[in-house]
């Protein structure tokens, strides 16, 4: 049996450069499904031609089992109330909050509120930041705010 969970979402940017692997990377953790989601569709696109070229073999056999890609808009994710296990955002909050405005700051929130309805009542929401100012008051709002758990992990530069 997995110790993971069955369902992952990498929500917002999953077909930009190297981040299309997260996808390969959690099916083969053992996430018996990854659903990517990209606003954009040629970012879609270069996200399917990654997993139809991924090396090694076991990884493109995985993919094709387990990967779907759905275009969909961070705001308003085409997804029912608790549909996965694993909710990952990557980078897509320093691009909503990216000029720290008010406006963008409310965005940044509403964005986290949209990930955090997809996510099953156990499961969680994870977020890869630059951890900007604005983008940190973001999370303190809506995570400490809404009386959310939370964790933060940094990594050091090398």
């Amino acid at each position: 049996m997995s110790r993971h969970p069955a369902r992952a979402t990498v929500a917002g940017r999953p077909a930009v450069g190297d981040d299309a692997r997260f996808c390969t990377d959690l099916t083969a953790a053992g996430y018996g499904s990854v659903t990517g989601v990209d606003f954009s569709l040629p970012a879609l696109y270069q996200c399917q031609r990654y997993l139809a070229a991924a090396q090694p073999e076991h990884e493109r056999q995985a993919a094709r089992r387990a990967v779907s890609l759905v275009g969909g808009d961070l705001l308003r994710l085409p997804f029912r109330r608790q549909s996965f296990d694993l909710v990952l955002d990557k980078a897509t909050l320093d691009g909503i909050i990216g000029d720290g405005s008010a406006e963008a700051a409310e965005r940044g929130v509403a964005a986290l509120c949209a990930l955090w309805h997809v996510c099953a009542p156990h499961g969680a929401l994870a977020v890869i930041t630059l951890l900007e100012d604005p983008v940190v008051a973001a999370l303190v709002t809506f995570f400490l705010k809404g009386g959310r758990d939370a964790r933060v992990e940094g990594c050091a530069d090398e």
